[in-house]
């Protein structure tokens, strides 16, 4: 196959949001409001520690889930309910759970069903809460589920809808391109700065790429050689001298070689610079001009914590060390007087080693003993889950990150991070890999500008106890074209005598907050207030918090495409509709049938001075002459053309029913033709009823449902050994020892237990992790050959 190369070049990338401001801004009070707005809008971390980290068709997941405070990493003691989806490669909901978190942790599990089929799942858990911020901070999770018997089961269309996306696959990874990002943001003449790069293919994969810039005359000024190739990102020191041209000359790992302008250097302005050191980090800020006559504002924070609020007015260096910053991403920022962000570099500080914990695993015969010790943490019972995940003796264990490499990484990154656990091993710190990640990374949590003019992002989701339910009523289409979107709407769960009352927005929003319930419940929802407006369609749970429907799965493993030896065709089972959805007019109960027309009038339209300009403006097929009303032609078996009116049910004159006032009437409904025979020989004419407001007001639409509350988590259990022998010889399959996401630990801080290992079991992995109440994050990783 030919290779295909397209380069996507956006050249000197700023990892940064510049603003312009028109009117300045009081840049002084800049730490008092960045602490308002994280007290206010505090925003959340989630982490979902897994079994293990690949599964099958016919496998459970086990989960722990975290959710904490993104600032300071303490566990999230206000938020009561956690969203877990599971996606396949289609992008299509499979499950759905509600997770109850209590102290800021949570358990829940998923079923595989054993037909599953194979491919790319992902897993997204949320809070309501989040969806009020960027959804790119978002928790999410790629897994290949793999399905050893599919190919003796898969359909046509599968193994073309498999070859397309394998194809698509293939074409990305050959489709490369390159950004460049000169650190801080500016490159300006005549100060030294540095240049960063980052080449990958379209799957986000990084690529080798070597880079040298080039001067008009052809000259190499500099070369990249500090490029990492696992990540394809490099950085070279680059020094601009006044009024000369440069380009990047470009040579891929297929042998292509491309130039591109090097644009966007200033003749004056800043430079910021961070190197880190082994315990400290040297910050320094140069100018050209040197001096800063203005003023200049040097601010360095950590997940929006601010440690280091400055002013200053020449060229500036400063050190600070490891101790005094917390773990993670922290961010230099530069101001100038008018509050307008000019440069900005973010730079990471590693966790140092587990204090205080220890985990002790030793093969007692046929077992293993496993002694968990931790003095700091007696008698805890929530802060830690534990996997240990056996193998074959071929089975290689591909763990590319944990609870520290997603919480103090990945999740302030609004970018996917190909194997983030290799930016944490030795290599990555020999070659400063983690650096060349910042370099080229952009700090998106929060927007400066709307901290300083107090900007307030729209909060639609609130904190709850309990979960929402909610939903839209959308009204027919004449009640549209009076803005009538009110209705009152009540919710009763199971057997309860308390009714539960909202009313609808303007758009025909509703909301129910703080359900409790476990598992299914069944509740039924009514719809009031007909005698202002008729309602179409009910919907639950619409728009993004819905989540039914993701983008194709483009992860990095191709599908099966052939049938197996054993293939047998099976029914085709089309998707189900979701009933989130319902058509209201179908569940409408009219005393006498369905109308041909129905006329909704405003209880405060000035239009209409009595029913006969509403019959004869609004109602087709119809003439008012004098107090006659004709629906259709002379003939009738009752030699009159007079149609029956009915109001309430009540039979009244054509003079008294054309006198009428509209106000008093909710809506009048016109029978024609077949419609009009439940009404026997008096309805031969047609017949139009009308209801009155005041028994209008008593109708009211009843949906019945059954909702699935907070899930209900299972205790553990190994896998049924009839499914475990299905797959336990595949060479890839992992087999879960034990899952516990509750380690009790006792008053010394102690845990010991004794594990049944099965036969087959080569290669044992003991993972043990948490988030304790002080915002502690703890990992611990062994492996033990049997």
């Amino acid at each position: 196959m030919n290779t295909i190369m397209k380069t996507f070049f956006l050249i000197l990338v700023f990892p940064l949001f510049l603003s312009f401001n028109t009117n300045a801004q009081n840049i002084d009070s800049l730490p008092e409001k960045k602490g308002n707005y994280l007290d206010k809008y505090t925003q959340q971390k989630v982490y979902l520690h897994f079994n293990k980290h690949s599964y099958f068709a016919g496998d459970d997941i086990w989960f722990k889930a975290y959710v904490i405070d993104a600032v300071n990493h303490k566990p999230d003691t206000s938020e009561s309910s956690l969203y877990v989806e599971l996606f396949n490669t289609k992008g299509h909901l499979v499950k759905k759970e509600i997770i109850h978190i209590d102290k800021g942790y949570g358990t829940g599990d998923f079923s595989l069903h054993d037909s599953l089929s194979e491919g790319n799942y992902l897993i997204r858990a949320y809070t309501p809460w989040m969806l009020n911020f960027q959804e790119d901070f978002i928790f999410t999770k790629n897994f290949f589920i793999q399905n050893p018997e599919e190919k003796n089961f898969i359909s046509r269309s599968t193994r073309r809808e498999n070859r397309r996306i394998n194809r698509e696959l293939e074409q990305k990874s050959e489709e490369y391109s390159i950004n460049f990002y000169p650190e801080g943001g500016n490159l300006v003449y005549g100060l030294e700065n540095r240049l960063a790069y980052h080449a990958q293919n379209s799957l986000g994969k990084g690529i080798d790429a070597r880079v040298e810039l080039i001067n008009s005359a052809g000259i190499t000024v500099s070369d990249f050689h500090s490029s990492d190739t696992f990540t394809g990102r490099g950085v070279a020191k680059f020094t601009p001298q006044d009024k000369e041209r440069y380009s990047a000359r470009v040579t891929f790992a297929n042998g292509r070689t491309r130039n591109f302008p090097v644009r966007n250097i200033k003749s004056s302005g800043y430079v910021l610079n961070v190197m880190p050191k082994d315990d400290y980090f040297d910050i320094s800020v140069s100018g050209n001009p040197a001096s800063f006559d203005s003023g200049l504002y040097l601010v360095i924070h950590t997940r929006g914590a601010i440690h280091e609020f400055l002013k200053i007015n020449s060229n500036h260096n400063l050190r600070i060390s490891n101790n005094d910053l917390p773990y993670g991403i922290s961010v230099v920022s530069l101001f100038d007087q008018d509050a307008s962000l000019i440069g900005e570099r973010l730079f990471f500080n590693y966790p140092g080693e587990v204090k205080n914990l220890a985990l002790k695993a030793s093969r007692v015969n046929d077992g293993f003993n496993i002694q968990i010790d931790s003095p700091d943490h007696s008698s805890d019972s929530t802060s830690f889950s534990l996997s240990v995940v056996g193998s074959g003796a071929l089975n290689s264990f591909h763990l590319k990150e944990n609870i520290l490499t997603r919480i103090l990484l990945t999740s302030d990154l609004t970018f996917k991070v190909g194997n983030p656990l290799k930016y944490f091993t030795a290599y990555s710190l020999e070659n400063n890999s983690i650096d060349l990640l910042m370099l080229s990374s952009a700090w998106e949590r929060m927007n400066w500008q709307d901290v300083i003019e107090e900007k307030t992002p729209e909060v639609v989701f609130k904190k709850l106890d309990g979960f929402p339910v909610f939903g839209n009523i959308e009204p027919t289409d004449e009640s549209k074209e009076f803005d009538r979107y009110r209705f009152e709407v009540t919710l009763q769960i199971g057997e309860e005598l308390q009714v539960r009352n909202t009313n609808t927005n303007r758009f025909g929003n509703f909301i129910f907050d703080s359900i409790k319930e476990h598992g299914e419940f069944e509740a039924k929802i009514g719809i009031l207030g007909l005698q202002r407006s008729k309602p179409r369609f009910l919907e639950l749970f619409p728009d993004k918090f819905d989540g039914s429907e993701l983008d194709m799965n483009m992860h990095f493993r191709e599908l099966p495409q052939r049938r197996g030896s054993n293939w047998v065709r099976t029914a085709f089972q089309p998707r189900k509709k979701s009933d989130r959805r319902q058509e209201i007019r179908d569940n409408l109960t009219y005393h006498y049938g369905s109308p041909d027309q129905i006329i909704y009038l405003k209880h405060d339209d000035e239009r209409f001075r009595s029913m006969r300009d509403v019959l004869a403006t609004r109602v087709s097929g119809i003439t008012v002459d004098g107090n006659s009303i004709v629906i259709r032609g002379p003939s009738s078996l009752l030699l009159s053309n007079q149609p029956m009116l009915l109001v309430d049910g009540q039979r009244y004159s054509s003079f008294n029913f054309l006198n009428l006032t509209p106000m008093d009437i909710s809506h009048i409904e016109v029978y024609k033709g077949t419609s009009a025979s439940i009404f026997g020989l008096h309805g031969a004419n047609g017949v139009i009823v009308a209801h009155s407001r005041r028994s209008s007001i008593a109708q009211q639409l009843i949906f019945e449902y059954i909702f699935s509350g907070y899930h209900i988590p299972r205790d553990f259990e190994p896998i049924d050994p009839k499914r475990k022998n299905n797959f336990f010889d595949h060479p890839e399959y992992l087999y879960t020892v034990t899952w516990n996401p509750y380690i009790k630990l006792d008053e010394a801080g102690q845990k010991s237990m004794l594990l049944e290992i099965p036969d087959g079991i080569r290669k044992v992995h003991i993972i043990l992790e948490g988030i304790d109440a002080e915002g502690k994050i703890h990992h611990i990783h062994q492996k033990h050959e049997l």
